[in-house]
């Protein structure tokens, strides 16, 4: 090595201060030191540069000072702002009236008993709520789409004409209620399909309505809770009835479709199934 090797020079430097530099930084004052030994000044034989050392230390510092600024954030120093986070908007229970809602996030209860959980959803604009336990666009009519929100606990021996006939409660968990959901006549029922709303594991069946309501006395009923029982409004029509276990307690809804449901609406529906938030 020579005196004028640069990492002699740069490690004389160093020795004087408690400064670390990454090879980076070696790298980049070889190539300026190169650059400076290679120089060729013409005309009166003067000293037209600083000493090499100075040359050295002034860019030490710099990339010192670059380093320094990196971590603040940037360049200039000034860190980057931090993002305030946005609150979640708390949801609005609905109410027994019937009422058109605004876009939002609302909560209802499955079903009006004691120890109902309680259900939120978010819900786009045009639909509304009736009764304090669904949300609907278009229903009653024909091409109506609705979410119910019922603590379902019986089937109906004879929806069509024997609506007092209730098949005894089943057992606890998922599948009791499906199958004897599935068993009624009148009614033809999809495969249960499994499913997660919010984490919780179920299932849904789809019970579509295949017996002509008007000629069943008083309507057609496809299932019962402890406070009322749930009646179609057309023939054709479809319920997918939810049937989850929350923490070992059985929670149930239902999505409602129309043959004449446009698919607009249907899809509205799904999404606010899809942003269910089960409160336990």
């Amino acid at each position: 090595m020579t005196a004028r090797d640069p990492d002699v020079l740069i490690q004389a430097f160093l020795t004087e201060g408690p400064v670390d530099l990454p090879d980076s930084a070696f790298d980049v004052l070889r190539a300026d030191m190169s650059r400076t030994h290679q120089r060729v000044v013409i005309g009166p034989w003067r000293n037209q540069s600083m000493p090499l050392f100075a040359r050295v230390a002034i860019a030490a510092a710099a990339l010192l000072l670059v380093a320094v600024a990196l971590s603040l954030g940037g360049v200039g120093g000034t860190p980057a702002p931090t993002p305030t986070p946005v609150p979640t908007p708390s949801p609005v229970a609905i109410g027994p009236e019937v009422k058109t809602l605004d876009p939002g996030r609302y909560r209802v209860l499955a079903g009006t008993t004691q120890g109902a959980v309680p259900i939120s959803f978010a819900v786009p604009a045009g639909w509304s709520s009736w009764g304090g336990i669904s949300v609907d666009k278009n229903y009653p009519t024909a091409t109506g789409a609705a979410l119910m929100v019922w603590r379902i606990t019986n089937a109906i021996v004879d929806p069509c004409m024997d609506h007092a006939g209730v098949v005894p409660e089943p057992g606890p968990g998922v599948d009791p209620l499906v199958s004897a959901l599935a068993a009624m006549p009148g009614i033809r029922a999809g495969q249960p399909t499994e499913v997660t709303v919010d984490g919780f594991r179920g299932k849904s069946i789809e019970l579509t309505v295949t017996t002509d309501i008007g000629t069943c006395a008083g309507g057609l009923y496809v299932w019962m809770s402890p406070d009322d029982a749930h009646f179609v409004q057309d023939t054709g029509e479809m319920d997918r009835v939810y049937v989850l276990d929350a923490g070992g307690e059985r929670v149930t809804f239902e999505a409602r479709f129309s043959p004449q449901t446009t698919a607009a609406d249907a899809a509205e529906l799904e999404a606010i199934i899809q942003s269910i938030d089960i409160e336990r």
